[in-house]
């Protein structure tokens, strides 16, 4: 993708109800979902359509507040191994229930946390040959 690659998210109407029940539960605190996703490239235009939904457990969140939330990445570990293994994107989607429309400088910390995490996966999985990523965390 190029820096001026317009990108879309697609999801079926069923996976947007799923979504919002999950994010906006009623108890005014935040939630995450993380969605698996093909992808499609035409003339500076991307599609990531959601094939598959994982919604991060409130039970597995160890902070669950009005504007913030956290986990530990484990929980998401086979999730990432589906990725990887049917070479699908990952779209990290979660809630700000108060009404918040930017990204606070918690999101971008959580945000590239994952995403290293994620990186280690996969160089990992390169590095090594191995799928079986349980013993990282």
């Amino acid at each position: 993708m190029s820096e001026k690659t317009q990108v879309t998210l697609a999801m079926t109407a069923s996976q947007h109800e799923q979504l919002k029940s999950h994010l906006y539960p009623g108890d005014g605190n935040e939630a995450v979902a993380i969605g698996l996703c093909g992808r499609s490239y035409h003339d500076g235009f991307a599609t990531l359509l959601i094939q598959e939904l994982f919604l991060v457990p409130y039970s597995s969140c160890s902070e669950r507040e009005h504007s913030r939330v956290t986990w530990r990445p484990q929980v998401l570990v086979p999730t990432l191994q589906k990725a990887m293994n049917r070479n699908l994107s990952i779209v990290k989607i979660h809630s700000h229930p108060g009404g918040y429309r930017d990204f606070s400088e918690f999101d971008d910390q959580s945000d590239s946390a994952l995403f290293e995490s994620i990186l280690w996966l996969a160089r990992y999985r390169c590095a090594t040959g191995k799928r079986n990523y349980a013993t990282r965390w």
